[in-house]
């Protein structure tokens, strides 16, 4: 309202309108969000004139530039109003201390800004303060793809940040880039211009999907020599698996099964340092019916269904064991008592309700994730189905206060809380340096 009143004030009227702003803001302290958000009110003001008396004009200039670097993330909301025109205001690179917030502050304003104004501030804020490589690494689909590729995204760490890339300027410029650790490839991106891109190309971690078009796996021989692990998730029309037998280092694979049959598994047999695999929405109910693979330590199966652990024998190298849920609680706990090599155990939908006899427990279990009991639910009953936990993974993100107290008295028990603060946890003050919470 204040910028179309405006757009409709006469000379003096802009001008008075304008410097109630700067008043306005004045009376609030340097630093605090109302005095950002009128003097930025001034400055939209000052913009859209087409005339504005000289001295009016530089008293705008002043108090924008007294806003930077902005203190936190509502500042940024509040700049990033101006556009390009706040890009003149920055303050050199190194002139802010870069273990303060001032410089990720700076660094969250010109990505939200973006555009082609401002890559080189992007670069230089980059080159500065490498550890802000996270920040301009996730924000590439805010600038041109071409001259972001090759004017900043080469100075930053791309060993430590995975590089998102949606739509086909970015994957084109991906030839432009050093060897990348982690890279995601999101949205329906063409098969051969995937190909094209990945082409002799050094990647350690891949993610592919939701992509509707692609319809094989072809695509990623180029990365034969170093992909280790590989995620691909709604993508509908891969059905044949044997392309990634070419992925001589794959060691982690984990695959969307909604529209796969168990069956289609089988060429995994052929990843021949295959460790991990991971299968995702898995239709069947039986573990029989999953394609062994000898080699495989990790497995990680989010069942649509009540899931049977009957096959386990099969299995020969399985150290860790991740499924939401089992079908029946006591012939789970018979099959993991029977196969102690099974040493960690996650089980995210856990059968709070359910008491078990006290013959059955799985006492080789050392490591064990769980979702959180509701409210009045006793964890300590976990103590007696698995004696010789040492490390316990709560995952309370949908509760809304946990206690822990049953836990006090578990001798060498090491706690692991994710999804709430620690004020929201009953007897967190005992466990003391047992417990570890975070993040939420």
């Amino acid at each position: 309202m204040v910028l179309l009143a405006a757009g409709h004030c006469g000379r003096r009227e802009l001008a008075a309108l304008v410097t109630g702003l700067l008043d306005a803001g004045e009376r609030h302290r340097p630093g605090t969000g109302r005095r950002t958000h009128l003097h930025v009110l001034a400055a939209l003001c000052a913009q859209h004139a087409t005339w504005l008396d000289g001295t009016v004009r530089d008293r705008v200039r002043r108090s924008t530039a007294a806003l930077f670097p902005p203190a936190d993330e509502a500042h940024v909301r509040s700049l990033a109003r101006l556009g390009p025109a706040a890009l003149e205001f920055l303050p050199e690179p190194r002139e802010v201390p870069g273990e303060g917030p001032g410089a990720e502050s700076v660094a969250r304003l010109i990505v939200r800004i973006g555009g082609a104004a401002a890559v080189r501030h992007a670069r230089a804020w980059l080159r500065a303060h490498s550890h802000l490589s996270h920040v301009f690494v996730h924000a590439w689909s805010r600038f041109p793809p071409e001259e972001y590729a090759t004017e900043v995204l080469p100075h930053a760490d791309l060993q430590l940040s995975v590089l998102t890339v949606s739509d086909l300027g970015q994957l084109r410029a991906l030839r432009h880039l050093p060897p990348v650790y982690a890279l995601s490839l999101y949205g329906n991106l063409p098969e051969p211009e995937i190909a094209a891109a990945m082409e002799e190309r050094r990647v350690e971690v891949l993610g592919i999907g939701p992509n509707a078009l692609l319809t094989g796996l072809s695509c990623l021989s180029g990365l034969e020599g170093g992909l280790q692990v590989l995620v691909i998730t709604r993508c509908p029309a891969i059905r044949d698996l044997r392309p990634l037998t070419e992925l001589d280092e794959l060691g982690s694979l984990t695959l969307d099964m909604r529209t796969m049959r168990p069956e289609e598994l089988a060429p995994l047999t052929g990843l021949r340092r295959l460790v991990h695999l991971g299968l995702n929405q898995l239709a069947v109910d039986r573990l029989s019916e999953i394609t062994v693979h000898p080699d495989v330590t990790r497995l990680t199966v989010t069942n649509r269904q009540p899931f049977v652990l009957d096959g386990l024998d099969s299995w020969t190298s399985l150290q860790e064991l991740r499924i939401s849920e089992p079908a029946s609680f006591d012939d789970a706990l018979t099959a993991l008592r029977e196969h102690p090599r099974i040493t960690s155990l996650g089980l995210t939908a856990f059968p709070w309700a359910h008491q078990p006899s006290p013959r059955h427990d799985a006492p080789a279990v050392e490591h064990l994730t769980v979702q959180a009991p509701h409210h009045g639910k006793d964890m300590g009953m976990l103590r007696k189905l698995f004696p010789g936990v040492t490390k316990l993974k709560v995952d309370a993100s949908e509760r809304r206060v946990l206690d822990l107290t049953s836990l006090h008295t578990w001798p060498d028990l090491r706690v692991e809380v994710t999804g709430l603060r620690e004020s929201r946890l009953i007897g967190a003050e005992e466990l003391g340096d047992r417990l570890t919470v975070g993040p939420y």
